[in-house]
C-alpha cells in the first residue's frame, strides 16, 4: 500500500509540473484568466466556507429533519427562480460581454433592459403560483404538511434571487469579477449565515433559515442594481437597439440547460422527499453541497473564462480559443486534485461536522466528490459551447444525462435512499461531460483534452 501511495504521489507530481509548464502565463489572455480566476477563487473559497458554516449551523441547530425542511423549500425556490430567469442569465452574460468588448454600450443597455423586464414579469408570475400552490406542494407532492409554511414564505425570495443572479452575470460580462461574486456569491452567503445566526437567538423554529434567505436575497438584489448602474456608461438614448427575438432565441435553449443542470440535484431531492424521510433529504443535500466545494474551482474559472471565450470567438481566432480552453483545463486540474484527495480521505470526519447522525452519508460524499472532480477536470466545455453559439448542443447533452439521472434515481432511491441518489447524479454528470467533450470536437474542431 505504501509503494502504491508513493507511486501515485510521484505521478501526480509529474502531471502537475507538466501542466504548469504548458499553461504559459506569458499569454495575455491567460494572464487575464488567471487574475480573474484568482479573485473569483478567493471569493468562491470564502463563500464556500461561509456556506459550509451555514449548513453545519443549520444541521446542528435544528437536526436532520430541520435541515430537510429547509432544503425541500429551497429546492422549490431554486427551481422556481430558474423558471423566472428563463435562460436569460447566460444569454445576458454572452451579449453583454460581446457589446462591452467592442464598446457598444447602446447594445449593452438595450439587451439589459429587455432581459431584465422579461425576467421580472416571469418571476412575479412564478412567485404567485408557488405561493398559491404551497399547500398542494406540501401535502400532495412531498406528503409532508410541515413544509407548507416554509414553501409559502420562500416564494417571496424568487424575484430577488432572479435579479441578483442576473446582476451577477451582467457584471461578469463587464469583467467586474469581484463585484459579481459579492452579489451572487460571498455577499449573499454571508448575509444568509449572519441572519440565521442572529435570528436563531430569538426564533427557535427552523423557519428562521427561510427568513434569513429572503432578507439576504432582497438586500443583494438592491446592491446588484446599484453596482450595475455605477459601472455602465450613462446614455441619453439608445442608438443601436438589441433585437429581442435574438435574445429569446438564445435564452430558450439556455433555459432548458439551466433546468436540466439543476435537475441532477433537485430530481433526487424531490424523489427523496416523496419516498424517503426528511432526514434522508437532509443527509443527501448536505453531502451534495459539500461535494460541490470541489467544483467551485470550475465556477471560479468560468466566471472569467466565459466572457473571455465570447470575446475571443467574436474576434474569429479559433486557434487562440482552443489554446485558451486547454490552458484553463490544466489550471483546474492542478487546483482541484488536492481538494479531491482531502475529501476522499476525510469523508467521515467532514460529514460529522454536521452532527453524528450525518456520518452515514460519508460514502455518498465520496461518490459525489468523484463525480464533481470529473466535472472539473473536463474543463469549461459547457461554457465554451454556449459562448460560441452552440447552446443547443449543451441543451441536448444536459437533456440526455438528465433522463439517465431520472431513470437511475427511480430505480436506485427506493432501495438505496440517499446513496442511490448519489450514484445516479454521479453517472449523469460523467455522461454529460463525455458528450460535451465530443460536441466541442465536432462543432468547434477543438480537442479539449490534448
Amino acid at each position: 500500500m505504501m509503494q502504491l501511495s508513493e507511486s501515485f504521489s510521484k505521478r501526480m507530481g509529474k502531471l502537475t509540473v507538466s501542466a504548469l509548464k504548458v499553461i504559459n502565463f506569458d499569454d495575455k489572455h491567460m494572464r487575464e484568466i488567471v487574475l480573474g480566476t484568482s479573485i473569483s477563487f478567493f471569493m468562491k473559497f470564502t463563500g464556500a466556507g461561509i456556506n459550509f458554516g451555514f449548513n453545519a449551523y443549520l444541521a446542528r441547530q435544528f437536526g436532520a429533519d430541520g435541515a430537510g425542511v429547509y432544503f425541500i423549500a429551497l429546492s422549490v425556490a431554486t427551481l422556481s427562480a430558474m423558471i423566472g430567469r428563463a435562460g436569460l442569465d447566460n444569454a445576458l452574460l454572452r451579449y453583454v460581454a460581446y457589446g462591452a468588448s467592442v464598446g457598444d454600450w447602446s447594445s449593452v443597455r438595450s439587451v439589459y433592459n429587455k432581459g431584465f423586464s422579461t425576467a421580472i414579469i416571469l418571476s412575479l408570475l412564478v412567485s404567485v403560483c408557488v405561493y398559491m400552490s404551497s399547500s398542494w406542494l406540501a401535502t400532495v407532492l412531498f406528503r409532508k404538511e410541515s413544509v407548507e409554511l416554509s414553501i409559502k414564505y420562500i416564494s417571496f425570495s424568487i424575484l430577488p434571487v432572479v435579479l441578483l443572479t442576473l446582476y451577477g452575470e451582467v457584471l461578469k460580462g463587464l469583467k467586474k469579477i469581484f463585484l459579481s461574486q459579492i452579489v451572487q456569491g460571498m455577499g449573499f452567503q454571508l448575509l444568509c449565515f449572519t441572519g440565521l445566526y442572529i435570528g436563531s437567538m430569538y426564533i427557535s423554529s427552523d423557519i428562521v433559515a427561510i427568513y434569513s434567505y429572503i432578507f439576504s436575497a432582497w438586500a443583494m438584489a438592491v446592491i446588484g442594481a446599484i453596482l450595475w448602474h455605477k459601472n455602465i456608461p450613462r446614455l441619453n438614448k439608445l442608438i443601436n437597439g438589441f433585437d429581442y427575438s435574438r435574445l429569446i432565441s438564445s435564452a430558450m435553449p439556455l433555459f432548458l440547460v439551466s433546468a436540466l443542470s439543476l435537475s441532477y440535484n433537485w430530481i433526487n431531492t424531490f424523489l427523496l422527499g416523496m419516498w424517503g424521510t426528511k432526514s434522508d433529504v437532509g443527509i443527501f443535500s448536505l453531502a451534495f453541497r459539500t461535494a460541490m466545494l470541489i467544483s467551485f474551482i470550475l465556477v471560479a474559472v468560468n466566471t472569467i473564462s466565459a466572457p473571455k471565450f465570447a470575446e475571443i470567438y467574436k474576434s474569429g481566432d479559433i486557434d487562440l480559443l482552443a489554446n485558451t480552453a486547454r490552458k484553463t483545463l490544466r489550471l483546474m486540474f492542478i487546483v482541484s486534485t488536492p481538494i479531491l484527495l482531502f475529501f476522499l480521505i476525510f469523508a467521515p470526519e467532514i460529514m460529522a461536522v454536521f452532527g453524528d447522525s450525518f456520518k452515514v452519508g460519508a460514502d455518498t460524499l465520496i461518490v459525489l466528490s468523484l463525480a464533481q472532480y470529473v466535472n472539473v477536470v473536463a474543463g469549461s466545455v459547457g461554457y465554451l459551447l454556449i459562448m460560441t453559439g452552440n447552446e443547443v448542443q449543451v441543451r441536448n447533452s444536459n437533456l440526455f444525462s438528465a433522463v439517465i439521472c431520472a431513470i437511475l434515481s427511480v430505480i436506485l432511491i427506493p432501495k438505496y435512499s440517499y446513496f442511490g441518489a448519489g450514484i445516479s447524479v454521479s453517472i449523469a454528470l460523467l455522461i454529460r461531460n463525455v458528450v460535451e467533450i465530443y460536441f466541442v470536437k465536432k462543432y468547434l474542431n477543438i480537442r479539449i483534452l490534448v
